[in-house]
């Protein structure tokens, strides 16, 4: 039941270890693109801190809120 393992034993027995990918086989450019969106999104963020207004034009968010962003201006 219980036997002695010299270190010659478990280096024959022993399985070699093997180099695993962890880059679900996607291409490097989509990668990439995703770290500059990001850095983008942060940059835009950053920007934004010191200003009231939106960043974002507003008839990305919100067709109503175009229209009266337009009509507080005029």
């Amino acid at each position: 039941m219980s036997r002695r393992l010299t270190r010659e034993l478990v280096a024959r027995h022993a399985v070699a270890a093997c180099e695993v990918e962890r880059g679900f086989e996607l291409p490097r450019w989509l990668y990439i693109m995703t770290v500059a969106l990001y850095l983008a999104f942060l940059a835009m963020m950053a920007a934004g801190l010191p200003i009231s207004e939106p960043i974002f034009p507003a008839f990305v968010l919100d067709w109503g809120l175009a229209e009266r962003t337009i009509a507080a201006l005029t």
